[in-house]
C-alpha cells in the first residue's frame, strides 16, 4: 500500500506472508541460525533430498511501514510559504522546513537450528563423524511443563552456572527445551534431531528507526539550503529478545541470555544542498 507525496505526506506499507523451503540454506557462510544462517548442516549419511524442507531464514509474517511527513510551515508550504521581512524570515527559520520520517519493521521468528557440544563419536575413533544426537518421545513437543510460553522468563544470563558438563545445565529452572529429552550421538547411529526445527520459532523482531530534519534556506529562493538531521536507530529503545541457545550440552541450553537489539543510538548531522 503506497501513498505518493501530497500535502506533505507519503507512506509505504508492505506485508508478506510466506513459507520458504530449500535444501541449502543461504549462500552466505558462517553458520548460525535464523537470518544470519549459512548452509544447512547435515549428517554424514544425508543427501540433498534429505535436506529439503524449511529454510533457516523462513519468516511467516513480515510487515514494514515507511512514512515521511513534511510539516506545513515554511517557504513553499501551506503556511508561511512566502516569508516577508525580517520577522517573517526569522519565524521561517524557527518553525519552517521541518520534516519527520521513520521506518518500522516487524517480523516473526525463524525456525531453530540445533547444534551439538556433546561428545562426537569420531573423536575417539569408534564411529563415523557427522552424526547428531536424538530426541526421545514426541519430537514436536520438547518444552518442559514449567515453561508456559513466555520467552521473557528465559532471559536468565545472571543465574547460570558454567559447569560445562552434560546433565547439569546451570541453576535456571525454566528453560525453553527439556534437556532430558536430548541424548548424545551414538557411534554408527543416525540421530533424529532435524536439520531445521520448525515447531518452535525464535522470538519476533520489532524495530523503529526515525529522523527529524529541518531545511535552512541560504540562497536562490531556497534552492540552496542547509539540512540539519537528527537520526536515531531503535528510537523507542526496544530491547527485544535474542535467540535461544540451541547448542545441546551448553550450560545455557534452552535459555535466552541476551537482548536482540542495541540501545537507542542517535546522531546529528548536517548536509549542504546546492
Amino acid at each position: 500500500v503506497q501513498k505518493r507525496l501530497s500535502r506533505g505526506v507519503t507512506f509505504l506499507a508492505t506485508y508478506t506472508f510466506s513459507k520458504s523451503l530449500d535444501n541449502v540454506g543461504t549462500t552466505a557462510g558462517g553458520g548460525g541460525s535464523g537470518i544470519t544462517a549459512g548452509t544447512k548442516s547435515y549428517q554424514a549419511f544425508q543427501t540433498l533430498s534429505d535436506l529439503y524442507g524449511y529454510s533457516p531464514m523462513d519468516q511467516t509474517h513480515r510487515f514494514t511501514f515507511y512514512h515521511d511527513y513534511q510539516f506545513p510551515f515554511g517557504r513553499g508550504r501551506k503556511f508561511l510559504s512566502s516569508p516577508k521581512g525580517a520577522g517573517g524570515k526569522f519565524l521561517d527559520g524557527i518553525v519552517g522546513g521541518w520534516e519527520y520520517a521513520g521506518i518500522w519493521i516487524f517480523h516473526t521468528g525463524t525456525p531453530l537450528t540445533f547444534s551439538n557440544q556433546l561428545t562426537d563419536p569420531a573423536a575417539s575413533g569408534d564411529g563415523v563423524g557427522g552424526l547428531w544426537g536424538s530426541i526421545s518421545g514426541n519430537i514436536a513437543h520438547i518444552q518442559p511443563s514449567n515453561f508456559h510460553g513466555n520467552p521473557n522468563s528465559l532471559l536468565t544470563a545472571t543465574n547460570l552456572t558454567n559447569v560445562g558438563t552434560w546433565g547439569n545445565l546451570g541453576s535456571a529452572t525454566v528453560r525453553g527445551f527439556n534437556e532430558s529429552l536430548f541424548s548424545a550421538p551414538v557411534p554408527l547411529t543416525p540421530g533424529n534431531v532435524p536439520n531445521i526445527y520448525p515447531y518452535i520459532r525464535e522470538p519476533h523482531s520489532n524495530s523503529y528507526d526515525a529522523s527529524l530534519m529541518k531545511n535552512f534556506s541560504i540562497a536562490r529562493e531556497g534552492k540552496v539550503y542547509l539540512q540539519l538531521r537528527v537520526e536515531a536507530q531503535n528510537v523507542l529503545n526496544i530491547r527485544g529478545l535474542g535467540n535461544y541457545d540451541t547448542t545441546i550440552g551448553d550450560p545455557s541450553f534452552g535459555l535466552i541470555t541476551a537482548s536482540a537489539q542495541n540501545p537507542r543510538q542517535m546522531q546529528i548531522s548536517a548536509r549542504l544542498f546546492f
